[in-house]
């Protein structure tokens, strides 16, 4: 353009004045406003913003000064423009024009400014921006909202203002702050506050980031926003609960939601609007936690809200349900509607209020009784006047009391009164015990009985024909001795020596008591093993065990020949199908464990094992069966399983103490799989079982980390795993239905099986299910620690760089939103591995990174800064690979990764390569034709060591 710089600055001016004018021309119409037409002169404003702005920083024209008022003047006018038209009855019309028109108003106020920018000057160019970017963010332009949102934060550090730009981000390049700084005053403090809330919104509803509940958090914590003024807090409140209701997750909704709470009680004064927005958002809460099952939270939420606003109807009907779902008698029920209507009366004739209150009458019904909620349905009459808008109301609630009146005949009102008979504990019966001898009632006569017995059985042996009866007398004299402890006279008498004829099973059973009382318990075995196994004998075996035990004195030997006597009963042909025998072989069985188990401390410790599995197993398998037969004993049958679980969960432990990893995992599987044969699943019992599968798991997980000598292959090992695991996580949903106050998110045994199932997923190669894992534990708030327990796995395996890049992502989200003072060193160590990794498989992705890390770096301060040595590294690797694309002659990516070393460079004290970055600058931003020159950029080689 031809002559002097004064006319062209003077040409500039006029044409942003004619701009000016034509836009709030425009922008007055009260019919179709042409938006293509206001759009494009802002644009054109804040180009020619730019031009003059070159021009006042070059100083070549002394006559820009007399220029400064009437460009101030025109931006004034269109920013008091929009205020007028945002305020307007159509206002709601000019919201899309909003962003550009105040883009345009704020770059010529900054033009007009005085190149020595004060603080106050600051603070109110601050807070225009902020605005701008309001207005942006609320019609959808979060990259353009986000760019003025930045522009605020940067005066936390103490920074001016130089460039603008509507298209082009140029926002983020400041002036040097050793040159232009001001001290942090409260009104800086509160605007960085307020900003930072704003900027959590954004990002929140951009992209979902966990960088937003950082920067929400910081701004709640801060020291200055309690001193924000009452409206700034309670529209940080809202935006909250705007977040909170957008959340597509419970657990992000929840934390918004209290996020919104600790805003309102942050206010040193009470208004009157503050009242509502509380118990709205206290509601709301209430809500979630009814979603999630968390009855006792949702009833602590709901207080606090009728608490604050005693006339909330929703409020008695979310606690009328939360009462109902959590099992609550009838009485509360019909309590809180009494409440309800005495509280809230002049409200029920509201159309919105009485539809609710008609769904409280049906909860009432349901819930409670339909007696009691035709008596609700009178109360609340009284409520009603009878006028004409009341009528259809009243009618409505009559006939719903005439239908609950007919329903009254309710089984539930009828038997309220009586107990339940049935008794779900029925107490175990006894097992059968050897018969009672007949002298037993002449207890203080033995040795009368047996001069008796010796003149009887004299008598016999002279009657060859009476054999049977000789045998008789022989067992009841032998058993007069055994009371009176005369033991080798005891077996004398059974005369069981004589080896010409077969001893009866009677007689063989009394010698084996007697020899084991004289601690022959060789010879007692092979009494006992003359005597065939049936239905008749089989009470001989299980007494003779029974007083093996209770002895207790018996060498280790004798317990084995014991051992092979019972082994001989639980294989033998008998019919186990009879409930009866059933009983029988679980008390051998019972006796087999238990002298087994005494073996757990010597040598054999492992063949013990083995054994006590396989007899866990043997009566499981009897019991599996058993459970089929409907005529079944439940008394015993019940009385057989909570012993065999409990034997079995004890012998695991001591398995699992002495590092016999397999056995105990069979045995904690044997635990759970007789506690599913329960009839009626407790609570206590679901307990055991989540531990017992979680063991299993963790168990079969160790062994394929280190395999044991065995014929499964490692991949055996992962596959049991996966099925224990599936287990373990039915029980869970199990135990979280039952117990209200157990929720998943609160279950530390569910989240450490989420570490080893992504870890048997990991190493079986699934890469798919990866990301379902993760969701899965963000979605019941898994801890920090399991999130980087998972970082760490995919890091030492040998796993995609996909995978790698998707857990730590999830890793490095789960610590921002969850650790409010998090160790920013580790964070940034996590973080290198990610920007590596995504620098491998998905550089687009990493770009977003470096955004996001800039996000971090503009609001930590002090202790939770980042690492600076972590700073220089992100901003050498960024140099270097826009270094890499200048090479490869593809400029636009070139620029937009210096443009990030650029940025970072702000954040680093000293280094070489900001001498390059400033070179690079001057190539990218004020010589356009820079592409087309040959240039040969030196890469910057210097980093961080690696952690």
């Amino acid at each position: 353009m031809e002559g002097t710089p004064s006319a062209h600055c003077e040409e500039l001016v006029s044409n942003i004045e004619s701009l000016a004018d034509t836009t709030i021309s425009e922008a007055a119409k009260t019919n179709v406003i042409n938006d293509t037409f206001i759009v494009t002169n802002c644009e054109n404003i804040v180009q020619i913003a730019r031009e003059l702005e070159k021009v006042k920083a070059s100083g070549t024209s002394d006559e820009f000064g007399a220029l400064v008022d009437r460009i101030d003047d025109a931006g004034v006018r269109i920013w008091n423009d929009t205020v007028k038209q945002k305020s307007s009855e159509a206002g709601a019309l000019y919201v899309r024009l909003l962003g550009p028109m105040r883009s345009a108003a704020l770059a010529l106020l900054r033009l007009a400014a005085s190149g020595d920018l004060n603080e106050r000057v600051v603070v109110k160019l601050a807070n225009l921006a902020m605005k701008t970017g309001r207005a942006w963010f609320d019609v959808g332009d979060y990259e353009k909202g986000r760019e003025y949102y930045d522009v605020c934060l940067k005066v936390q550090f103490c920074m001016g203002f130089s460039e603008y730009s509507a298209p082009n981000p140029a926002w983020q390049y400041l002036d040097n702050p050793s040159e232009r700084g001001f001290a942090k005053s409260a009104e800086i403090k509160k605007l960085v506050t307020i900003v930072s809330a704003y900027k959590a919104e954004l990002e929140f509803m951009d992209i979902n980031s966990p960088v937003a509940f950082m920067l929400m958090r910081r701004a709640l914590e801060s020291d200055d926003f309690s001193s924000l003024a009452h409206r700034e807090l309670q529209e940080v409140s809202r935006i909250c609960l705007e977040c909170a209701r957008k959340a597509s997750k419970q657990s992000d909704a929840i934390q918004w939601s209290k996020f919104a709470i600790d805003a309102l009680e942050s206010c040193q004064s009470t208004s009157s609007g503050e009242p509502d927005l509380k118990t709205e958002i206290l509601l709301f809460l209430a809500t979630l936690y009814l979603d999630t099952s968390a009855w006792e939270t949702a009833e602590q939420a709901i207080d606090l809200a009728l608490e604050e606003s005693p006339d909330t109807l929703f409020g008695y009907y979310l606690k009328m349900k939360c009462l109902a779902q959590n099992g609550q008698p009838r009485g509360n029920i019909a309590e809180i509607f009494a409440q309800a209507v005495d509280k809230c009366s002049s409200k029920l004739t509201d159309p919105a209020a009485f539809k609710l209150l008609m769904g409280m009458i049906h909860l009432l019904a349901k819930y409670g009784s339909p007696s009691a909620a035709a008596s609700g349905i009178d109360a609340a009459l009284g409520r009603f006047t009878e006028t004409a808008s009341n009528i259809e109301k009243i009618e409505k609630l009559k006939i719903l009391k005439v239908y609950l009146l007919i329903s009254t005949n309710d089984p539930r009102d009828d038997i309220s009164h009586e107990v339940d008979k049935i008794n779900p504990f029925a107490k175990t019966t006894q097992n059968q015990r050897w018969p009672e001898h007949i002298g037993a009632a002449q207890e203080n006569r033995w040795g009368d009985a047996i001069k008796w017995f010796k003149c009887s059985r004299r008598l016999l042996l002279e009657d060859p024909n009476d054999a049977r009866n000789a045998e008789i007398v022989k067992r009841k004299m032998a058993t007069c001795y055994l009371e009176l402890k005369e033991y080798e006279l005891a077996y004398e008498a059974l005369d069981i020596e004589d080896t010409t004829k077969e001893p009866s099973s009677e007689s063989s059973f009394l010698a084996c008591i007697v020899r084991m009382e004289l601690g022959d318990n060789i010879r007692a075995m092979e009494h006992l093993t003359r005597i065939p196994c049936t239905d008749d004998t089989f009470r001989y075996f299980i007494c003779a065990a029974q007083l093996a035990f209770k002895k207790g004195k018996q060498q280790k030997a004798d317990k084995a020949c014991l051992q092979k006597v019972l082994r001989h009963v639980v294989t033998s042909s008998l019919d186990w199908s009879r409930d009866h025998n059933k009983t029988n072989l679980l008390s051998v069985l019972r006796c087999l464990i238990r002298l087994t188990c005494g073996l757990l401390e010597s040598t054999e410790r492992e063949v013990a094992l083995a054994e006590i599995v396989s007899y866990i197993t043997k009566a499981f398998t009897l019991l599996k069966d058993w459970q089929l037969d409907e005529s079944r004993d439940m008394a015993a049958f019940t009385a057989e399983c909570t012993w065999l679980h409990r034997t079995a969960w004890n012998v695991a432990l001591t398995a699992a103490t002495v590092g016999e990893t397999e056995h105990a995992c069979s045995l904690y599987e044997l635990t759970s799989d007789v506690i599913c044969l329960a009839d009626e699943k407790t609570l206590p019992l679901l307990q055991i079982r989540k531990v017992c599968l979680f063991a299993v798991t963790a168990g079969y997980v160790s062994m394929f980390r280190k395999p044991p000598v065995t014929e499964d292959s490692p991949a055996d090992f992962l596959a049991k795993a996966l099925v224990s695991l599936t287990a373990l996580r039915q029980v869970c949903t199990k135990i979280s239905a039952m117990d209200s106050s157990v929720a998943l998110r609160d279950d530390p045994v569910l989240h450490q099986s989420i570490y080893l199932e992504f870890e048997i997923k990991v190493k079986s190669e699934l890469w798919t299910h990866v990301e379902n894992i993760l969701e899965y534990a963000d979605s019941v708030e898994s801890p920090v620690e399991v999130f980087e327990r998972m970082a760490d796995t995919v890091t030492r395996y040998k796993c995609p760089s996909a995978v790698v890049f998707l857990t730590i992502q999830a890793t490095l989200n789960t610590i921002m939103k969850r650790e409010p003072e998090f160790d920013m060193r580790k964070f940034s160590q996590w973080f290198r591995i990610l920007i590596r990794t995504s620098l491998v498989a998905n550089k687009p992705a990493a770009l977003g990174l470096y955004q996001q890390v800039l996000s971090i770096l503009k609001s930590s301060t002090g202790e939770s800064s980042y690492p600076k040595q972590e700073t220089e590294w992100l901003m050498v690797t960024a140099w270097n690979l826009g270094c890499e694309y200048w090479s490869t002659n593809d400029s636009e990516n070139a620029k937009k990764w210096c443009e990030l070393a650029m940025a970072l460079s702000d954040y680093v004290d000293e280094s070489p390569l900001i001498t390059q970055v400033s070179f690079t600058a001057l190539m990218f931003y004020i010589m356009p034709l820079a592409h087309s020159w040959t240039l040969s950029f030196r890469r910057y080689g210097k980093a961080t060591p690696t952690y």
